[in-house]
């Protein structure tokens, strides 16, 4: 049985049994001829030691049993190979990716996804934005300005098209994100498509929807990780900052039932003014319940969230004593969970790697099947291919989005002669071109763009100023309720 108390770190010893969770596996990456661990949201190389260790955890060799038979297979020393044996799989253990004793197996591999053959340079993840529908009316919602509608949107055969096609290129991890996923009535449809391809499945929600009896079908049919956002642990604050009443005992009673199930289980706390003297609760809420990650993540100022800006932004000293709470829960929780801390823009002197760097790692896909570098790229004046149109392997290597900004030779100065230029590749695009007009130019978020002092200015004076309303987007969706005193419309 899976655990389902708060989480504690597995110290692995010489009586040890490991195992891989039902979350975590060996995939043999065909496309890149490697084998990997696929985790919620990661993919860990394994060398061909660390594979001859974990290809003898099965929950019921002991340690010291591994140890003893790779000793005798490679003639070295017992105590040696003992050391490396607790080390790797410690290492390990400290991801919340092994377990004492055996889980319950993912879905064995398909034969569609046997037949990949090699691709070079194709995307690691794909984010499939199956609806805009969205219960919530969340003020930081980065999805764009104008949404789709729902009579637009890929349906269960043609998402399962793309899905085959994202594997046969080299995709890892599938991320069903929205809106709100769940709204999609053919989800177990579109679910069943994902694990016939392969792909590690993520089920980005916000859980208000999600019955027990649903997500145990979901399970049931192969999903391998939940990532549950929160607004806020204080149900009352919460409520106003989603526009939705009751949100809390929903994601309480979606999380547990994710840990009972088995399934991998994130947190993801977006984090601003209004919510930051509650993230010491919001990480013990992540342990009490389980999780194996909790994603810390500063609003990014795009889309609906730049017209909340003035509500949202935090000032510099509640940044930094962010920063303070993070780096002290991530020693004291160290083997319990594991955090992802996305630091907030206007206070950087670096800009971050946007998503693994432009047309890299990623491909995201709207609800009606356009393809994107990244998750807001259509704030860009760039033209977008779709996947009705264009086969997702020829958009990844030839479409004219995203080659845009691939690689240095666009960059302008500073950017062109940075010793980073290869380490950031130039941070956010969305975000130079929101403040500057300018898609090639450097991020302001970056200490020498001309334009940082007047990015962190701006954060630095509205910060300080009494937080205005939240301008709440409304959306429609047909399948939940408005909360009392909001009407509903059609997104």
């Amino acid at each position: 049985m899976s655990e389902t108390t708060a989480a504690t770190r597995f110290v692995v010893a010489p009586e040890s049994k490991p195992a891989f969770t039902r979350f975590a596996r060996l995939h043999n990456d065909r496309a890149r001829g490697r084998v990997l661990i696929l985790a919620p949201e990661r993919a860990y190389e394994v060398d061909s030691i660390g594979l001859a260790v974990l290809r003898l955890c099965d929950g019921a060799r002991s340690v010291a049993e591994i140890a003893a038979r790779l000793a005798q297979e490679y003639s070295a020393p017992a105590a040696v190979i003992a050391g490396d044996v607790v080390k790797t799989l410690q290492d390990l253990s400290d991801k919340r990716l092994l377990r004492d004793g055996p889980d319950a197996a993912p879905p064995a591999l398909s034969r569609t996804a046997s037949s990949y053959a090699t691709f070079d340079g194709g995307p690691a993840g794909v984010c499939a934005e199956l609806t805009h529908r969205c219960p919530l009316q969340c003020p930081y919602c980065s999805n764009p300005l104008d949404l789709e509608r729902a009579d637009t949107e890929l349906t269960a055969a043609e998402w399962g098209d793309v899905f085959r096609q994202a594997a046969a290129i080299g995709a890892l991890q599938l991320h069903l994100s929205g809106g709100e996923p769940t709204v999609r009535r053919d989800l177990e449809d579109i679910l069943a498509a994902a694990v016939d391809a392969g792909l590690y499945t993520n089920l980005v929600t916000s859980g208000v929807l999600l019955t027990r009896q649903r997500l145990q079908g979901l399970a049931q049919i192969g999903l391998d990780h939940v990532q549950l956002s929160i607004q806020d642990v204080d149900a009352a604050n919460a409520d106003r900052i989603s526009a939705y009443e009751g949100g809390v005992p929903k994601k309480r009673a979606v999380a547990q039932a994710t840990r009972e199930l088995g399934l991998g289980l994130t947190i993801n706390a977006p984090m601003h003014r209004q919510n930051l003297d509650h993230l010491p609760q919001i990480i013990d809420f992540a342990v009490e319940l389980g999780a194996q990650r909790l994603e810390v993540a500063h609003i990014q100022y795009y889309a609906w969230a730049q017209r909340n800006r003035a509500a949202l932004i935090p000032t510099r000293e509640k940044f930094l004593e962010t920063v303070k709470i993070v780096d002290e829960a991530r020693k004291r929780l160290h083997g319990v969970l594991v955090f992802d801390f996305v630091i907030h823009d206007h206070y950087a002197t670096r800009p971050k790697l946007c998503t693994g760097g432009w047309g890299r790692s990623i491909v995201t896909i709207t609800p009606s099947g356009t393809a994107l570098p990244c998750h807001a790229a259509q704030t860009l004046p760039l033209v977008f291919d779709n996947v009705r149109e264009r086969p997702l392997a020829d958009i990844w290597r030839h479409g004219e989005a995203f080659n845009a900004f691939r690689g240095a030779s666009w960059m302008k100065e500073p950017c062109g002669s940075c010793e980073r230029r290869e380490i950031d590749f130039g941070g956010c695009r969305c975000q130079a071109f929101a403040m500057t007009q300018d898609a090639a130019a450097t991020d302001p978020a970056c200490k020498l763009s001309p334009h940082h002092d007047r990015f962190a200015a701006l954060a630095e004076r509205e910060s300080h100023e009494p937080p205005p309303p939240f301008i709440h987007r409304r959306m429609g969706c047909a399948e939940t309720r408005a909360p009392a005193g909001v009407a509903e419309q059609t997104a």
